[in-house]
């Protein structure tokens, strides 16, 4: 599968700062309870958090900068309880569903985002259903994406080779082959 690589807009300011109070209060919220990230690091946690909605943002403003939908829901920036959360999807265009997945692209390890066990994203997929993949650069800072039906997925999955949790992984590598 060969997917085109594009440049996303960068949250604004703005939008930075709800990105750092979503991930801080999420910790504080969350309490304890990492296991769901394979850590008991709270900071880990709360840069993933920060990580998640910061790549929502980019996903959010290149959309609607594009002109191309009517209607695109905002990054949901609420903080649910463990019982609360769900894998519905983080944007809605237009009746698209848009999973946004997240990875601090950096030079030393592989490019891959993972996916919990429990995602219908996996499994079930819908034709509504499409992952924007983003990947944030550092030196100099950029977010770049690429956006695959969930149904071409099927069959990409693997075993993450740097994680300790049990989950499922698509690498950047093979977005590109």
């Amino acid at each position: 599968m060969q997917v085109k690589k594009i440049n996303l807009i960068e949250p604004t300011s703005y939008q930075e700062k709800l990105c750092d109070l979503f991930a801080k209060e999420s910790v504080i919220e969350r309490g304890r309870s990492y296991s769901a990230k394979g850590t008991g690091e709270p900071k880990k946690v709360e840069a993933y958090a920060y990580l998640g909605k910061m790549g929502e943002y980019a996903v959010f403003n290149t959309l609607l900068a594009s002109g191309k939908y009517k209607f695109i829901s905002p990054p949901d920036i609420a903080i649910y309880s463990r019982e609360q959360r769900s894998h519905a999807a983080d944007l809605v265009a237009d009746g698209k569903n848009i999973h946004v997945k997240c990875c601090n692209a950096t030079e030393w390890i592989a490019t891959s985002w993972l996916f919990s066990t429990e995602d219908p994203l996996v499994d079930r997929p819908t034709e509504d259903d499409i992952v924007a993949f983003v990947a944030i650069r550092p030196n100099p800072k950029k977010f770049e994406c690429f956006f695959v039906k969930a149904t071409e997925l099927k069959g990409m999955y693997k075993k993450p080779v740097y994680s300790k949790t049990i989950a499922h992984a698509i690498y950047e590598s093979d977005l590109l082959k």
